[in-house]
């Protein structure tokens, strides 16, 4: 009996082994990290960004009230407006595009660039506003948003 249950625990042990892919570098590349998790000052929006090992992250929207999702390819950093109508964020530029410019090692002002992305929260609603190098957003109920371009002036 006990040669018995040994043969069928090693059968079962060997299919179970089979069933599994081995882990190589192909497949960590394909993991992904959640981070930056924020809730707006109302309770009704959470974002949180998806960063995957090698390539382009995401930025998602996720209407709590509605259980409805918005996705901004490449977006990070948001921001929420203190009434929870907007959100501001970075878009960074392809992963593609600025590994290969760093490959060839182009100057600077020749990189790709990030731009700058607002969201209306109610409506899901995208804008771009263009480049950007870095941003900052007031406290204030009335938000106000300064960002500057790379260029020699700044936004208001």
């Amino acid at each position: 009996m006990k040669k018995t249950i040994t043969i069928l625990f090693l059968a079962a042990s060997v299919v179970a082994y089979a069933e599994k892919k081995p882990l190589d570098h192909s497949v960590y590349d394909k993991w992904e990290n959640t981070s930056s998790v924020k809730l707006s000052d109302d309770g009704k929006i959470l974002s949180y960004e998806v960063k995957p090992q090698a390539g382009d992250g995401r930025l998602v929207f996720n209407d709590l009230g509605r259980n409805s999702e918005f996705v901004v390819s490449r977006g990070e950093s948001a921001v929420f407006s203190n009434d929870g109508r907007w959100a501001i964020f970075r878009i960074k530029a392809p992963f593609d595009k600025t590994r290969d410019a760093k490959i060839k090692k182009k100057k600077a002002e020749d990189m790709p660039k990030d731009s700058l992305g607002y969201i209306d929260l109610k409506t899901f609603s995208l804008r771009n506003l263009g480049p950007v190098n870095k941003f900052i957003t007031s406290t204030e109920k009335n938000a106000v948003i300064v960002y500057e371009t790379g260029e020699k002036d700044s936004k208001v």
